[in-house]
């Protein structure tokens, strides 16, 4: 309109990148912090265990009730409260009795969180 001004739309173009590179950035950093704390359970039965003592569980391979074999390793300091102690995986390989760990899925080893009698 006249004697109106005009806003200049270089300026808008300019400042598109810029705006594009922040809501990438936001997204990504969003997906990283879900990731990181998104957790998986698996259950089935205890296939070996490595550990040189009888109370001392270095890691262990589990056999989901699905036939997938994914093997774990066990550090004492991440498991969760409530978590069964790692020595108790022994009963459960001897038995054949199913388990249930908890884990994130995107570590390599899994570390088990939690570990929980099976149903």
């Amino acid at each position: 309109m006249p004697g109106e001004p005009r806003v200049s739309t270089s300026f808008a173009r300019r400042r598109r990148p810029a705006l594009v590179v922040i809501l990438l950035t936001v997204g990504l950093a969003a997906t990283v912090a879900w990731s990181a704390t998104r957790t998986e359970t698996a259950c089935g039965v205890v296939t070996a265990i490595d550990g040189q003592a009888v109370t001392t569980v270095a890691g262990f391979t589990l056999r989901t009730t699905d036939g997938r074999t994914i093997a774990f390793a066990v550090d004492p300091g991440r498991l969760e409260a409530g978590s069964f102690p790692p020595g108790h995986l022994r009963e459960h390989l001897a038995l054949a009795s199913p388990v249930c760990v908890t884990y994130r899925p995107g570590e390599q080893p899994a570390v088990a969180l939690r570990l929980d009698d099976g149903p």
